[in-house]
């Protein structure tokens, strides 16, 4: 079963120039058409669901160990830091602790966008030849991998001594598997090759619900999770829904590029994505004369959304910490914050 827009154009036809098909095969026509509808959203939604349950929890974790183990301080006044019972000696300690914690979350922000933005260039042209699965698989497989390696890290923080730098090594899966670049670029080019022009803005806007959907539940549970059990049960519970949504991309999303457009599978795919050729096609599809000043069109865009990652991965590293230690807040109310911000993002789009 292809899930392309020509098959929901298929199915469609198949119901409507067909009046000999009985009842049932009609029926089954159209709940094939209705549950086309929703392709990659489902793990989408998880996906961001995940990043956003974990994100303050994993701030506040970082916080705590660098309090215990890097600067040896009690654990019980560590333990009141990022509480609503900060006493004046905790308050002083988050001044000295943050400095340290924003360094390794500024190490972690790089590794996150280093290597998947080099990644990029070579996953993005490899996909045209070898297909989108692959590439939406590894991202959310690497994903699973760090965050699998985080809630271990963090149980067993619990029992030993771990110094807090531990948790970067944690993720470099996501970050080579492609992290965000490359599956932005598999999304996208799956939405291109599944939709028509006329309906390609109504997915995009599905798309897009879904993530602000994922981000909303994730910032909205993550305070109650933790309070209702620890750190450890928040990764998990991230790891867990990113399984879910691997389960969902194999076992539901089929490929969309048809057979007869892939390359022979006899070479070697892994050798072909470190291919410089399909680096080169990528820059010359970027640098072709494009009719209707397209190609500046093209690459304002591209300063454009790059000013503003800039500016959201500028402050985003340290926001958290600097609630924390200007209002003292909690992560509880971290996430109302965040979610209200959230849904305001959802209304704009909306308008």
């Amino acid at each position: 079963m292809d899930s392309s827009e020509s098959g929901l154009v298929e199915c469609s036809a198949q119901v409507q120039s067909n009046p000999s098909l009985n009842t049932t095969e009609r029926n089954r026509l159209e709940l094939e058409r209705k549950y086309r509808w929703f392709i990659l959203e489902p793990a989408i939604l998880l996906l961001f669901y995940a990043w956003n349950v974990s994100s303050a929890v994993f701030t506040n974790q970082v916080v705590y160990q660098a309090c215990t183990v890097t600067f040896g301080f009690n654990e019980t006044l560590c333990a009141e830091l990022g509480t609503e019972n900060e006493s004046a000696a905790a308050q002083e300690l988050e001044k000295e602790v943050q400095p340290y914690t924003a360094n390794v979350l500024m190490a972690k922000s790089l590794i996150e966008s280093i290597i998947p933005a080099l990644c990029s260039m070579f996953i993005g042209p490899w996909s045209d030849k070898y297909g989108r699965k692959p590439v939406l698989l590894s991202t959310f497989i690497g994903s699973f991998f760090t965050y699998s390696l985080v809630t271990t890290i963090c149980f067993l923080s619990g029992r030993y001594q771990i110094d807090p730098w531990y948790y970067i090594l944690a993720y470099i899966p996501a970050a080579l598997s492609g992290g965000n670049c490359a599956l932005i670029t598999g999304v996208f080019c799956y939405i291109t090759d599944v939709t028509s022009e006329q309906n390609r803005a109504v997915k995009m806007g599905v798309l897009e619900a879904a993530i602000f959907g994922g981000l909303l539940l994730g910032t909205l549970s993550s305070s109650y999770i933790l309070r209702w059990t620890n750190a450890t049960t928040v990764f998990g519970v991230a790891a867990t829904g990113i399984l879910v949504g691997i389960l969902y991309i194999k076992l539901y999303i089929e490929e969309s590029i048809r057979p007869h457009e892939l390359m022979d599978s006899s070479t070697s795919r892994l050798r072909e994505i470190f291919r410089f050729e399909l680096v080169a096609d990528l820059f010359h599809t970027c640098f072709k004369r494009r009719p209707n000043f397209d190609r500046v069109i093209i690459w304002l865009v591209i300063a454009a959304l790059g000013a503003s990652i800039f500016a959201l991965e500028g402050t985003g590293t340290v926001y958290f910490l600097f609630l924390r230690e200007r209002f003292g807040w909690t992560v509880k109310e971290f996430s109302f914050y965040d979610a209200t911000a959230i849904t305001l993002m959802i209304v704009g789009n909306l308008v």
